[in-house]
């Protein structure tokens, strides 16, 4: 639903950059695409003309921004579909909390120094305990690469939940993975655990896939309007 906040008419107020507004009203799990676009005309009929010469070229610079977002998938070997999913991922930990050092339980992020993580950078956390599981722990060791290729790099702390044991495959398979920082989890003293979850921007949950666990909420079609007055009229 669109609708003016203000209901005097604002086509000549003392701000114009900061009159004309519009509340958008979202049901739960719902979202929205906002375009806001800026700049100056010398009339409201020139402006108006600017932004319908805008929409039409609006299609044109999308196809090429996918086009070139498909050549560099291309060029780093991901599948547009992991990207997609990388991209989710990034998102939910770029925009996430992050806790400030000393903070969290027993010691914060001092826990993860330890295991050779400074926690200057977001910390995923995930444990495994099965084998079926190493599939999910080398898709994150690989958004690790993804993340470090656009200067934006994280941490995967990955628990093995393991015994002690000579030989044991679970432990051995996750050492061959890339992009991960092994922590044997029979080396964690007791309530170490706990710190390294307080410390971690978020915590994977190994039976949940990762498609479900950063599925996209559903967002509205966009419609592009203008403000007219009291008023608005599509584009």
């Amino acid at each position: 639903m669109l609708q003016p906040v203000q209901e005097e008419d604002v086509s000549s107020p003392v701000m114009p950059y900061a009159a004309a507004r519009t509340r958008i009203v979202l049901e739960p799990g719902e979202g929205q695409e906002l375009f806001l676009l800026m700049g100056y005309a010398d009339s409201v009929h020139r402006a108006l003309e600017d932004c319908e010469d805008m929409e039409g070229e609006l299609g044109e610079c999308f196809a090429l921004a996918q086009a070139h977002t498909a050549g560099m998938l291309t060029m780093a070997g991901i599948e547009p579909g992991k990207a997609e999913l990388f991209e989710r991922i990034a998102a939910r930990v770029m925009f996430g909390t992050v806790p400030r050092k000393g903070e969290g339980n027993s010691g914060g992020l001092a826990a993860l120094w330890r295991w050779g993580i400074s926690g200057d950078r977001p910390v995923i956390l995930m444990k495994v305990s099965r084998v079926t599981e190493l599939r999910m722990l080398k898709v994150l060791g690989e958004f690790s690469a993804y993340m470090a290729q656009r200067l934006c790099p994280v941490d995967v702390a990955a628990v093995g939940d393991y015994p002690v044991e000579y030989r044991n495959e679970l432990r051995e398979r996750m050492e061959t993975i890339s992009g991960i920082h092994l922590i044997h989890g029979y080396e964690l003293a007791e309530g170490e655990y706990d710190s390294l979850r307080s410390a971690a921007v978020m915590e994977i949950d190994p039976g949940v896939s990762l498609n479900r666990q950063f599925s996209p909420k559903p967002i509205k079609d966009t419609e592009y309007r203008r403000y007219v007055g009291k008023t608005y009229e599509s584009l």
